[in-house]
């Protein structure tokens, strides 16, 4: 499960420089972030895999919640007794870790574990471009240059890739965001069953609508209400639709068919209103598997990164007063990322947050969407020498 290539192990690579300056494309919104690291790029190219892990996870709960206790709960009209019957909680929490995942798929913690290495793969590789010379004191500095050009930052080390602390930080990372994801659907779902009973949707139509919200915010999942409300309520002023046509994520294939209804030659049927609210769901609950693999694998691949470079320092091959981290903008970088490099002219030392107008931030990212990065700059002797 934690197996590294023998690059990452400590075997020479191919030179090259990791933070070279890619020409941004003309025109880039500010808020399209791209990667502008080889961490950062090894990040966005295993986004996809957290997103396949995540729409797998609710997939599962949606086949473990019984339907016929949950239509008879709701028929009781009691909030609680639909919530203890579908225990959403505990299964996104089982489902996150693996229960009910097939031995030949990942699980989301499983996905996560494997951006974690890879962001450390990525980091001893970089750090193999780094000379020994260059990381240490002037001692070292004198010692290292007698040896062969291989002595590296990236050879030298002895890495651990199951060290006490990298376990530990991967198991309470974890524990916290599940904790959180199932908090968040364990709202989402009292939500939908609040609105279905102030509604009076029967039973059948609140199930569906329960089980279609699994794994959105409650702001998104009261955007899909709102949606559906729109398309309801069209039925008695077509005005309405002028709302729904306006949803970015609305499937357009059904424009047309909301057209005719806003020009009042149609009235939408509950079988088109199902369908369209079903489908709105659907590209909501995978835009928030995106945000959230995008979100993770950042965060999962820098982590890994600074317990590679945890480990270098702890073994003496980085200096620690020489050495600082330093945040590296995307492309296409919001106003709120580029403070930081200006606010942290020299970085700052490994371990420590680098100052914003926000207060300390640890990491990247600092929004959803984030592609900035981190990466190594030494000193020279007078900078930091007292």
């Amino acid at each position: 499960m934690y197996a590294l290539s023998q690059s990452a192990l400590g075997v020479p690579v191919r030179p090259q420089n990791p933070y070279r300056i890619l020409k941004a494309r003309r025109g880039a919104s500010p808020y399209r972030e791209e990667p502008s690291t080889p961490l950062a790029e090894k990040a966005k190219s295993l986004e996809a895999s957290l997103v396949t892990a995540f729409l797998k996870a609710v997939d599962v709960v949606n086949t473990q919640i019984p339907q016929g206790p949950l239509l008879a709960a709701l028929e009781t009209g009691s909030a609680s007794e639909v919530l203890r019957v579908a225990d959403v909680g505990t299964r996104i929490d089982q489902a996150l870790r693996g229960k009910g995942i097939g031995p030949k798929e990942f699980s989301f913690t499983e996905a996560w574990t494997r951006v974690y290495q890879a962001g450390m793969q990525v980091a001893v590789e970089e750090l193999a471009n780094i000379p020994v010379s260059k990381a240490l004191s002037e001692e070292v500095e004198k010692a290292a240059k007698k040896n062969k050009p291989a002595m590296t930052v990236g050879v030298q080390i002895a890495l651990d890739v199951r060290s006490p602390e990298s376990e530990a930080f991967i198991q309470t990372y974890l524990f916290d965001l599940i904790r959180e994801v199932s908090q968040k659907t364990v709202e989402v779902i009292r939500a939908v069953i609040l609105d279905g009973f102030t509604r009076g949707t029967g039973p059948i139509d609140t199930a569906r609508d329960l089980r279609e919200s699994i794994g959105l915010t409650a702001t998104q999942s009261q955007a899909v209400m709102n949606f559906k409300s729109f398309l309801i309520d069209s039925r008695t002023d077509a005005s309405v639709l002028r709302e729904a046509l306006s949803r970015e994520l609305r499937d357009h294939r059904y424009d047309a068919t909301l057209q005719a209804a806003l020009n009042g030659k149609i009235t939408l049927t509950r079988d088109q209103i199902n369908k369209m609210a079903t489908r709105y769901r659907e590209r909501y609950r995978k835009y928030r598997a995106e945000m959230i693999a995008r979100t993770e694998t950042a965060r999962a691949a820098i982590a890994g990164q600074n317990e590679v470079w945890r480990q270098a320092l702890e073994q003496g091959l980085l200096h620690r007063e020489r050495t600082r981290r330093v945040w590296l903008l995307a492309f296409g970088a919001c106003d709120l990322c580029a403070e930081i490099p200006r606010a942290n002219p020299d970085g700052v030392p490994l371990g420590q947050s680098f100052n914003s107008s926000d207060g300390p931030i640890s990491d990247p990212p600092r929004h959803p969407h984030c592609r900035c990065g981190t990466g190594l700059k030494f000193l020279p002797r007078k900078r930091w020498e007292v």
